[in-house]
């Protein structure tokens, strides 16, 4: 796909705030990590919200899949899509195989990789008793 030169600026526009550390749609300090500050996170959430409940698409206001109840069919299956990338990023970065018993299984890495960050959680929150999951 090929981006205009308005798209481009814009997003050009987007990448400078964020360096700067400034929020990409009213250009106001952000909170730590965030694209935004915190008064934009909140009117983003609310709209969200309001969306969901009228029956819309919480990332657009197309109808809602029946089966998904939050997102319309495009979105999700670009939430769809992204979740098996970043499973496929992580499955790289580990070695596509256990450590422990050496099975190269997708379906099985899933439930160790599962366990294992429960196990993480677990022995982190002895360390830290404000974390939540």
């Amino acid at each position: 796909m090929v981006k205009s030169n308005t798209a481009k600026r814009q997003h050009q526009r987007k990448l400078d705030l964020e360096s700067k550390g400034l929020c990409i749609v009213c250009t106001k300090p952000t909170l730590s990590s965030k694209k935004m500050c915190f008064s934009c996170l909140q009117k983003g959430r609310e709209a969200r919200k309001s969306r969901i409940f009228r029956g819309l698409c919480a990332s657009c206001n197309n109808p809602i899949n029946r089966t998904n109840r939050k997102y319309c069919d495009l979105h999700l299956q670009r939430q769809k899509d992204m979740y098996q990338l970043e499973k496929i990023q992580v499955y790289d970065h580990y070695g596509r195989q256990c450590v422990c018993c050496g099975e190269k299984c997708q379906q099985f890495l899933s439930i160790y990789l599962l366990a294992f960050v429960l196990f993480l959680f677990k022995e982190l929150s002895h360390l830290d008793k404000n974390l939540v999951l």
